[in-house]
């Protein structure tokens, strides 16, 4: 399991929701394949690989605090909620976090173009619209999906060929 994010109050509440309905799934899964024991179901343990953080454009009256704030909320609430880990403050910061799989830029101004010319963002060409500084972006797009590809990868076992 991957948890996409943003870095606000919504996301953080939505971890820990997240966290108490996998744990009541996961007591409702174990006794209902004991009482179904001739049933052959699968273990449901369904683990957690991390989370994705989507950046998003600082709005100028809220300040960057309050977007640092909810980045540095997020591993704690993780470890709390989906882990059951207890989290010591600065224990590590987000980008130590093993957990933290990749932070995203937000992409904006690609996303309709992508959409209109039904391709992934990291595909798009100038015959689709990105010219000049929207072309720049594409390559750095495909550098950070192909990263999140290989750290999905790497927490799930998988080893992929060379791309």
């Amino acid at each position: 399991m991957i948890v996409p994010l943003i870095p606000d109050l919504f996301s953080v509440l939505s971890l820990k929701h997240l966290g108490t309905a996998l744990r009541q799934w996961r007591e409702q899964w174990k006794r209902l394949r004991e009482h179904n024991a001739a049933i052959k179901l699968p273990l449901g343990q369904m683990s957690a690989l991390g989370y994705v953080i989507f950046q998003q454009p600082i709005k100028l009256y809220l300040g960057a605090n309050s977007y640092s704030k909810w980045m540095r909320e997020i591993p704690r609430v993780y470890h709390e909620a989906i882990l059951n880990e207890s989290f010591e403050e600065n224990t590590f910061s987000l980008k130590d976090d093993p957990h933290c799989l990749q932070v995203f830029k937000t992409y904006y101004s690609l996303k309709p173009m992508a959409i209109e010319v039904r391709k992934p963002i990291f595909h798009l060409k100038p015959a689709d619209g990105a010219l000049g500084a929207y072309g720049e972006m594409v390559p750095t797009a495909y550098r950070e999906y192909q990263q999140l590809a290989k750290n999905i990868a790497k927490r799930a076992g998988i080893v992929l060929p060379e791309f």
